[in-house]
């Protein structure tokens, strides 16, 4: 199985954001896994 080097990334911050209230994303990128479930579980806190 082959992980995209940006879902790795993105999950990470996906797990800080889950505990600081304080961290936000922005974002140039529309194609990741990762990215999505961030958008979906942070959308007022992520930004493209």
């Amino acid at each position: 199985m082959i992980i995209d080097f940006r879902d790795s990334v993105f999950s990470a911050v996906e797990e800080i954001m889950s505990k600081d209230k304080d961290v936000l994303v922005l974002y140039n990128d529309m194609g990741a896994v990762g990215l999505d479930k961030i958008r979906n579980e942070f959308p007022h806190r992520s930004r493209n």
